[in-house]
């Protein structure tokens, strides 16, 4: 929403805008649907409010500016509040609040073409939660060379959601509430010669899951031909960690010519979880089943980084540049089942990878920049049941690749950059993950005199994994067009994006064999155009179209029709409509058509 100018203000220090207004929604069709991809409803709303002090001479101890930002407040699926308030070249406190909605209540396949022994019943994980994300930094200049900052961010999410579990051969959907938050508080110090730059940096992390599944009340499964049935089924298994991080950076430039710059990262974990679960039903055989297990799983891990970069000129032409590190990791878990130590594993994991490259500018319109990586992962892994330790064999793990860019602007109006990266893991984790992966990229640009500019990109990757016959093939070319003068503002583009993915693998039991295979496609074009014209110092007026069209796996089509118009009172008064026409439909299973009317008052002083 275009906010009104400042004008006339109520006074000298204090400056801002405020938007109200109210939203009226018309839907039909599938309510979980668009409450997934829009989730607008229908009501009052503060759709901004922007308040500034600036004190027109502070004193030694007061702030030299106090500025409050609020957008979409009211219950809308964003939401966000900031605080700012500094005292230039002393100290700059900021505080922020983020929140959205997610919703998700999907059907993939219709119910009466559901078959549970092919696995085709649908998607029974639903989610309605709600995340928050907090963060508060206050940053002091202590003197002209030395810098020191606290930094303190909370991240939670709380709500519903559905799952799945297996019993005795058949399916339940289980509630599954959503309770967890994330804490970080860093400190750090910088201090700052003339070619040299320190910087000391301490973080605390802790993460807390309330993990609770349970039946709300008897289920007979989504297989009705298995007679498998619980009465009740709840597990709890809370989930935390802490850790404790040392961070060490030390920034060089000796001269014009080289730039250094070392890392180092010193971290610990311990992380906890038990499982207390109790079940009671029928198993598959029509016999009574009952089950009430407890354990506890605890985790203490170390992780070490260390990382030199390094940046040379050879000349006004040519600069090399490279780099080394080693990541080393740690991790000793034991399992606890009714009160007995069951089993320990031991992992340590070491890292280490190399890189170097060559840069070239041979005018001041062309540049090269090739590179070469290379990295090596050593595994070794170690399991201590109740008699003999087990020890597995050394993994090791190479992945080596290359890079190259072009960028090539002859003038202020042509621009054209090239890229190419090629990656190749001889033993990635696993048989549905890239072993090879080639990247090409192209995107050019024009730019006229009065203003209109035309864009152009196409990228492609290519992935495969010669182990398990699993490929990826991802297409994706835009084109864009642009204009803007004093009273238009006119935009336009179209899209063309093809993946696939694919596998086919042989599994051996026995003497059978059997062949899996899976196949998915998305073929989807977009195109959208976007129009504003300023009829004159009062009147602005504007519009936009957008359609998506897929013709893949699934298909899906969605087109939206907006329009707005601006009129400016007096007294910094402002009025706005907003009008929004959304059509989905995703192959003829889920539909809706969505209407939104949105006005507003605004008021700028």
């Amino acid at each position: 929403m275009a906010a009104v100018a400042p004008g006339l203000s109520l006074t000298d220090e204090l400056t801002g805008e405020i938007a109200i207004g109210y939203r009226a929604v018309s839907l039909d069709g599938d309510t979980p649907k668009y409450a997934e991809d829009v989730n607008l409803e229908e009501g009052p709303r503060l759709l901004q409010a922007t308040v500034a002090y600036r004190p027109e001479s502070g004193d030694g101890n007061g702030p030299d500016l106090v500025n409050i930002d609020l957008y979409g407040l009211g219950g809308d699926p964003f939401e966000s509040a900031r605080l700012e308030v500094r005292k230039y070249g002393q100290w700059h406190f900021t505080a922020t609040r983020q929140r959205s909605d997610y919703v998700y209540e999907d059907i993939l396949i219709l119910p009466e073409n559901a078959s549970i022994n092919g696995s085709t019943g649908g998607d029974y994980h639903h989610y309605d939660f709600s995340r928050v994300r907090d963060n508060v930094s206050l940053v002091g200049t202590l003197s002209e060379r030395a810098t020191a900052t606290v930094d303190f961010q909370r991240y939670g999410r709380r709500g519903d959601s559905t799952t799945t579990l297996d019993f005795e051969r058949n399916e339940f959907e289980m509630e599954k509430p959503i309770d967890e938050e994330m804490r970080l508080l860093r400190g750090i110090f910088r201090y700052q010669w003339e070619h040299l730059a320190v910087s000391v940096e301490e973080r605390l992390r802790e993460f807390e899951s309330d993990s609770t599944t349970f039946l709300a009340g008897s289920s007979a499964g989504e297989n009705p031909d298995n007679l498998t049935t619980l009465d009740n089924f709840f597990l709890q298994q809370p989930y935390e960690y802490r850790g404790h991080e040392h961070l060490l950076r030390v920034d060089a430039w000796p001269n014009e010519r080289l730039e250094l710059r070392f890392a180092a990262m010193f971290g610990n974990l311990d992380m906890r979880t038990t499982a207390n679960e109790t079940a009671q039903g029928t198993g598959y055989t029509g016999n009574p089943y009952s089950s009430d297990e407890s354990n506890s799983v605890t985790a203490d891990r170390d992780t070490n980084v260390f990382e030199l970069d390094l940046s040379y000129a050879l000349n006004d032409r040519f600069a090399v540049t490279g780099g080394v590190s080693r990541r080393d990791f740690e991790q000793f878990a034991s399992d606890v089942t009714g009160g007995v130590a069951a089993i320990g594993s031991d992992w340590d994991v070491t890292t280490n990878s190399v890189e170097a490259g060559l840069q070239f500018a041979a005018n001041r319109e062309l540049s090269v920049s090739v590179g070469w990586y290379a990295d090596q992962r050593d595994v070794r892994f170690s399991v201590f049941p109740t008699s003999a330790p087990a020890v597995s064999p050394d993994e090791k793990t190479s992945t080596d690749g290359f890079y190259a860019m072009l960028d090539y602007r002859p003038d202020k109006h042509l621009s054209l950059r090239a890229s190419i990266n090629e990656t190749d893991i001889d033993d990635p984790f696993t048989l549905a993950a890239p072993a090879d992966v080639r990247r090409y990229r192209l995107r050019a640009r024009y730019t006229f005199d009065s203003g209109l500019s035309f864009t152009g990109s196409h990228s492609r990757t290519d992935s495969s994994n010669a182990r398990s016959n699993w490929g990826s093939d991802v297409r994706q070319t835009v084109f864009r067009t642009s204009y803007s003068t004093a009273r238009w503002q006119f935009s336009a583009g179209i899209s063309d994006y093809d993946a696939s993915r694919r596998i086919d693998r042989t599994v051996i039991g026995g003497s059978r064999q059997d062949l899996f295979g899976y196949t998915w496609s998305a073929q989807s074009a977009s195109v959208d155009a976007s129009l504003v014209f300023k009829a004159n110092e009062r009147w602005t007026i504007g519009g936009a179209y957008r359609q998506y069209d897929n013709d893949g796996s699934i298909a899906v089509r969605r087109e939206e029709l907006s329009g707005f118009a601006e009129v400016r009172l007096p007294q910094n008064y402002a009025l706005r409509l907003n009008l929004r026409q959304i059509d989905f439909n995703e192959d003829n299973i889920e539909s809706y058509d969505a209407r939104i009317v949105e006005a507003a008052l605004l008021f700028g002083f």
